[in-house]
């Protein structure tokens, strides 16, 4: 090898060599900031999911027990919601059955009108009696 050679080397080395290295370096600091924001973007993401999740859930939670302790609900005794079992089809009439049933139906009516999210809500008896808003036709069971 002459000396021309082992110059243009030399040079070549001393060029490449520290521009190899200052890259891997900045490429691994772009990757490594790249990771932390994107965990740190995750978690607060995931953060505010599981906050509306809980919202939403302790909706439901707050809803649930508004009907539990409703007493247009409470009060109802067996008999008292029309039970639609082994009738041909139907239109589900709760406005005008027992009393009882249409003060439940109202209830419902109104917490229906006043929570537009809600596509139904639905009770079920014991003895097999069904009470639905919005009232709706019902085939044959």
């Amino acid at each position: 090898m002459t000396i021309k050679s082992k110059i243009i080397a030399l040079i070549a080395v001393s060029v490449v060599l520290p521009l190899l290295i200052i890259s891997l370096v900045i490429i691994n600091n772009v990757r490594s900031n790249a990771l932390l924001a994107f965990e740190q973007k995750s978690t607060h993401e995931i953060g505010l999911v599981d906050t509306m999740f809980s919202h939403f859930l302790n909706g439901l939670a707050e809803n649930a027990a508004f009907f539990a302790r409703a007493n247009a609900l409470t009060n109802l005794k067996p008999g008292d919601i029309k039970i639609y079992t082994d009738q041909p089809s139907y239109m589900m009439t709760p406005d005008k059955n027992s009393p009882a049933e249409q003060i439940a139906f109202a209830m419902m009516d109104d917490f229906g009108k006043s929570h537009p999210e809600l596509a139904y809500i639905w009770l079920g008896s014991n003895d097999g009696g069904y009470l639905q808003w919005p009232p709706s036709v019902g085939t044959a069971n």
